[in-house]
């Protein structure tokens, strides 16, 4: 299979009209497969989040196909199914947003549209606690105590007949609406008010739900464009209303999908591996201590081992620093927010007497000075608790909620304790450090030693190389009189698929600048 850069492409196709000018002259030196498929990854043929206007559609994509049949004329049949799918996804695109666009108007039109956000953003609170409650074994009958108004999602027993069997498929509905939650806020933050005193309606509240319901056909539809666009699926139409999707046996999102459970199932694997440990040698933790900051407390351990085990790092290499930050205080904190999180939920489930409907009701919200004073509190310095606040804190970078769980609102930022306090430190660091392009050069050149040493201790004759100052190689090593020059790279583990497409163009530009 081929991939390409699609950071590079997106970088082009940003300015419609250059990316034109580009195309047209491109197609020229290549064959028609390539050209087919880096037009078909620029998506001039669709808005991501708008309606494409026919003009647009027919003024840059439409001229790319016309230059296509110009340059290619033996593969008229196969350029024109490739503009008929894209027909398809523009369609399916412009169909939904207006869609929404209708739906926006009968909630302005009912309920004024002032407030919307804060009545999403406590509609899912309340329904992401209410999932919590059945993870925490919460009688059903005391739920009405608690919440102004019950919220109950499609397909989740009560939690007196919750089976063990049914833990999987909650904490997958958690994380649905946990992502969703973050992915709708991005979009409306800057174009809805945001008032934590404001008193919402319970049908408000109620309303807000159907967001999730057209999120989630949303996510399928991007998933769909994704498959269409990386992995050379191709639409089958049966008749006039039912459409498929074919999706080729080596497509690069099943093994995406894989390694995402693995990563997953390492997780839950590792949990049970250091709970053994701790059995077998109760001690271990505070012989780990003198390794570690002095105020790394026992809660952080798992987070430190996951993450060491995900990134392939040494207790010692846990010091490099991401973003001026190490990754022991990266940890700390975030496992601090985690426990406020926890603290928050379980005396909510305490309470005799419902909250109101105002987000201050659901939310933990602080200004950013006393942010900052809660992680100097725990530990840290000034300066790195003031570096934390401002990288958790939700911006144009951020992808969601776990990655950025600090929500701006005038000069205060807020929390939502039920994402949170489900929340696994490692894989949301991970994610962080992804979406605001936080990187540290030591973290190479520290799996480059190990590399180079475990070379050396199986016996194998292996040095970095810096020859001149425009070459450098990873790694020299010698086997059975065979040279071999290794480029080596450090590449996170991706969280969402364009970023482990990415990462698999990545990783074979490392190989062909080896061959070179």
């Amino acid at each position: 299979m081929l991939y390409y850069d699609v950071r590079a492409i997106k970088k082009l196709a940003d300015d419609a009209e250059s990316f034109y000018e580009f195309y047209k002259e491109w197609i020229g030196k290549v064959e028609v497969k390539h050209a087919l498929n880096l037009l078909k990854i620029s998506s001039l043929y669709y808005n991501r989040f708008s309606e494409q206007s026919e003009e647009d559609y027919i003024l840059y994509f439409g001229r790319c196909i016309y230059q296509l049949l110009v340059r290619f004329p033996v593969h008229r049949d196969l350029i024109l199914k490739t503009e008929n799918e894209c027909r398809t996804i523009h369609l399916a695109y412009n169909n939904f947003f207006r869609r929404v666009r209708v739906m926006e108007k009968r909630y302005y039109k009912i309920l004024g549209g002032e407030y919307k956000l804060n009545a999403f953003l406590i509609f899912s609170e309340i329904s992401m606690s209410i999932i919590c409650s059945l993870l925490k074994n919460v009688p059903s009958e005391r739920l009405d105590n608690i919440f102004p108004v019950v919220i109950r999602i499609d397909g989740l027993p009560l939690s007196e007949n919750i089976t063990p069997q049914d833990m999987k498929s909650v904490s997958m509905i958690f994380d649905q609406i946990s992502s969703y939650t973050g992915n709708i806020f991005r979009e409306l933050r800057n174009l809805n008010i945001l008032d934590l005193e404001h008193d919402c309606s319970e049908q408000a509240v109620k309303k807000t739900g159907n967001w999730l319901k057209e999120w989630d056909d949303f996510d399928s539809l991007n998933r769909i464009s994704d498959l269409f666009r990386f992995c050379n699926a191709e639409f089958s139409y049966s008749d006039l209303n039912n459409t498929s999707l074919i999706v080729d046996e080596h497509c690069a999102y099943k093994a995406y999908e894989i390694a995402r459970s693995r990563f997953s199932m390492r997780g839950t694997s590792l949990f049970y591996e250091i709970q053994e440990l701790l059995k077998e040698n109760p001690n271990f933790i505070e012989q780990m201590k003198p390794l570690v900051p002095e105020w790394i407390n026992k809660r952080d351990f798992f987070s430190i081992a996951y993450f060491s085990e995900m990134e392939n790092m040494s207790p010692e290499d846990l010091y490099i620093e991401y973003g001026g930050v190490n990754i022991y205080s990266w940890i700390h904190a975030y496992e601090m927010l985690i426990e406020l999180a926890k603290e928050e939920v379980d005396n909510r489930f305490k309470k005799t007497v419902p909250g109101g409907l105002k987000l201050k009701d659901w939310v933990i919200s602080h200004t950013r000075d006393e942010w900052v004073r809660f992680f100097v509190n725990g530990g840290l310095s000034w300066t790195i608790a003031a570096l934390v606040t401002d990288y958790f804190t939700f911006d144009d970078k951020a992808l969601d909620i776990n990655d950025c769980p600090l929500l701006s609102y005038g000069d205060s930022l807020f929390l939502m304790p039920s994402i949170v306090s489900i929340s696994c430190a490692t894989r949301s660091l991970l994610s962080l450090f992804s979406a605001k392009n936080i990187t540290s050069q030591d973290k190479g050149k520290s799996h480059e030693r190990q590399f180079i040493q475990r070379l050396k201790n199986a016996g194998v004759c292996a040095e970095q190389l810096s020859l001149r100052k425009d070459y450098e190689c990873d790694c020299a090593m010698l086997i059975d009189d065979h040279l071999f020059f290794i480029e080596l790279k450090s590449n996170g583990h991706p969280i969402h698929f364009n970023r482990y497409y990415q990462t698999l163009v990545n990783i074979r530009e490392g190989a062909n600048k080896s061959l070179i």
